[in-house]
This record gives structure tokens, C-alpha cells and sequence, in this order.
């Protein structure tokens, strides 16, 4: 009777999850939400117990490939064509153009216009659903939200976290209250012995220590 409880629990939110994941911007950072529960409902169907034996560097799709005794098809082809492969590549292909637009957009508020520079805090909350990440700079998370030793942030709207420095980009331009700096979609208030300078770029700036 439980264990029928459970997995009905866990089909009710498997359906949605996989439902929802179709209308998700992008993946990154989110593919498990759409994939463990139905990862997890097939597994406990093909292998019972299977959650007292997984490990952190287990692949749960091989798992689930030897479980279910599943043998890759001789004809890719011929199996494409079954699930519907042409309408499939065409959707991929309209999705990627509008993903490579998406990425250009970002590129310009983020990277290739005027921003405002901050030191990446060491912890942060932060949502994932549609996060973007762009090639060879970083990844643009829409909801952002720290305390870290400079001030408060608050973001909901985008801010880049750079891959190779240690460092936050938010748009440009902003508004000055006292210690509070007001941008499109972000609110930082800085620390004491906190200030705003310019950046090394021109129309940049960067949140340094006062006096440095």
C-alpha cells in the first residue's frame, strides 16, 4: 500500500516535470529536474531496490539500460523515423536559432556593452530555470540573490558569473541612493569601506574597496 502511494506520488510528478521541461529556455543547470523523477520511476520498475545500491558516479541512464536489458537499434535510421525524427530535428534546429539569438542578446547586455563589475560572492541563491550560458565568457543566471563581504545583491532580471574570473557582470546604467545602486532588475547596497570606480574599460565600472 505504500509503496503504490509512493509511486503514484512519483508519477504525478514525473508526467509534469517532463510535460514542463519542453517549454524550458535551456537544460543547463536543470536537466535533473525533468529526468530523475522519471529516471527514478522507470528504475524502481526494472530495478527494485536500485536506490540502496546507487552510487555518485553512477550514470542513471546506463543503469537503466542494463536494467531493462535495452540493446541499441541496428537501424538509427528506422528507429528515428518511428518517433517522429524529421519533425523532431526540425523543432531542435527552430529552437537552436532562437537559443543562438538569445545568446547574442545576452552577449550585448552582458559582455559587449557597459557593465558593472563585482566580485563573485562565495555563496549564492540563485534559480536556474533559464540559465544561459555563454560560450567562452560565462553563464547568465535570472535570478541572483548574495551577501557577500561587499553589500547585499539582488538580481532578477540577469547577472553573467564569468567562468575565468572571479567576478559578476550587471547592466549598465544605474541609479546612486547613499549606499544603493539600482539597475535594470538588480539592487545592490553596498558595505562600509565599499564604493563604486571606474572599470578598465571605458563606460565600465567595477565595486572596489574604498580608497584602492
Amino acid at each position: 500500500m505504500v509503496r503504490s502511494a509512493a509511486l503514484l506520488c512519483l508519477c504525478l510528478l514525473a508526467i509534469p516535470s517532463l510535460a514542463r521541461a519542453e517549454q524550458e529556455v535551456s537544460f543547463v543547470r536543470r536537466f535533473h529536474a525533468a529526468s530523475g523523477p522519471a529516471y527514478g520511476l522507470l528504475l524502481d520498475a526494472f530495478a527494485p531496490g536500485w536506490t540502496h545500491r546507487v552510487t555518485n558516479t553512477d550514470d542513471l541512464a546506463q543503469t537503466l539500460t542494463v536494467a531493462a536489458k535495452i540493446e541499441p537499434a541496428r537501424d538509427a535510421a528506422a528507429s528515428a523515423a518511428r518517433y517522429h525524427g524529421a519533425e523532431l530535428r526540425a523543432a531542435e534546429e527552430k529552437l537552436d536559432v532562437e537559443r543562438q539569438a538569445r545568446i547574442a542578446k545576452l552577449r550585448a547586455r552582458f559582455v559587449d556593452g557597459p557593465v558593472l563589475i563585482a566580485p563573485r560572492p562565495t555563496s549564492s541563491a540563485q534559480n536556474n530555470t533559464g540559465a544561459t550560458p555563454i560560450p567562452g565568457v560565462g553563464i547568465v543566471i535570472m535570478e541572483y540573490r548574495a551577501t557577500p563581504a561587499w553589500g547585499t545583491l539582488t538580481a532578477t532580471s540577469g547577472v553573467l558569473v564569468l567562468t575565468e574570473a572571479a567576478v559578476l557582470h550587471l547592466t549598465t546604467p544605474f541609479q546612486t541612493s547613499g549606499p544603493t545602486l539600482s539597475g535594470d532588475g538588480w539592487t545592490i547596497t553596498l558595505a562600509a569601506g565599499w564604493t563604486v570606480g571606474p572599470g578598465q574599460r571605458p563606460g565600465d565600472f567595477e565595486v572596489v574597496k574604498a580608497g584602492n
